[in-house]
């Protein structure tokens, strides 16, 4: 007989339908921690004088 997919009684490979256990309830996820700020940039340190092109130190003496 044709197989419709309909009949309950007709037995499965031969071995009868086992119910599926049922799932476990996946567990609640935990919250995720809040994010810690980032640290507040510290200021730049001041540019060192530039050294004057004709390499010697940025002084008034001659």
């Amino acid at each position: 007989m044709a197989d419709d997919g309909n009949q309950t009684t007709s037995i499965v490979e031969g071995t009868p339908e086992t119910l599926s256990p049922p799932k476990t309830p996946s567990p609640p996820k935990t919250p995720s921690p809040p994010k810690t700020p980032p640290p507040p940039k510290t200021p730049s340190p001041p540019k060192t004088p530039q050294v004057t092109p004709d390499g010697g130190e940025d002084d008034d003496t001659t």
